[in-house]
């Protein structure tokens, strides 16, 4: 290995090589710059101003704040089980929140078919707490004693209109899930239709999702060196 002449560095620059070799994948180059701080120390010359310090800080801002696991000391058992719960918690996760962005077939769905007492259309306000956006919602509320059901995520006019269409009394069949409106037929004219519900119950049932979905993808980024270490011990270090 070609050897590295560390007495042409700066007393900052050594410091930070310090932070950054990994050891056990150069071993010999660690031990010359460690030789070098070793005689700097002995005469001297070592002696980090407080703006030498600043710069390491910056150099290495986010590695001296990345979560890292070295796994050098850690049995093989366990670093693979913790590449198994990595992967388990990842495939629980997606399949939770791709089930928010999955939308039952109406062959599946269940119909239901009653006399309504009441049919209104409720305004549902919602804050973005990030962006202090507020967004407005129009949805149909059906009151079937002593059940409620929801046709979510409406335009004004379309909400109003319907829920002027439902008077009480009126027999209507329902294609419903856990509560949510898929399809609404009133006197064999559909109000409401899978086709037209089916986007507006995945926006409904995924609202603010999108968040955690974006965490998830962001994961592998902020554990890509402790999975590597749990393959390849020690690879990676922390300062």
């Amino acid at each position: 290995m070609k050897k590295i002449n560390f007495r042409k560095y700066k007393n900052v620059e050594l410091l930070d090589a310090l932070y950054k070799m990994n050891q056990q994948v150069f071993p010999e180059r660690y031990q010359q710059l460690c030789d070098e701080i070793a005689r700097r120390k002995q005469n001297g010359q070592l002696k980090v101003e407080k703006s030498s310090v600043d710069n390491i800080n910056h150099v290495g801002f986010w590695d001296h704040r990345e979560l890292i696991i070295e796994f050098t000391k850690t049995h093989k058992v366990f670093r693979i089980a913790f590449l198994v719960l990595y992967l388990l918690f990842n495939i629980i996760a997606i399949t939770f929140i791709a089930s928010k962005y999955w939308v039952t077939d109406i062959s599946k769905v269940h119909q239901y078919t009653a006399v309504i007492d009441q049919a209104t259309c409720h305004k549902d306000t919602v804050e973005d707490e990030e962006s202090g956006r507020i967004d407005e919602y129009y949805d149909v509320v059906v009151s079937i004693y002593p059940d409620i059901f929801l046709a979510p995520n409406l335009p004004t006019a379309t909400c109003n209109k319907i829920a002027a269409t439902l008077t009480p009394g009126s027999q209507i069949s329902i294609w419903h899930q856990d509560g949510l409106i898929h399809q609404l037929v009133l006197n064999q004219n559909i109000l409401l239709s899978y086709k037209y519900m089916k986007s507006k119950i995945r926006d409904f049932n995924s609202r603010g999702y999108l968040l955690y979905l974006f965490c998830l993808f962001l994961m592998p980024l902020v554990f890509f060196k402790s999975l590597y270490n749990a393959v390849y011990p020690g690879t990676f270090k922390k300062y």
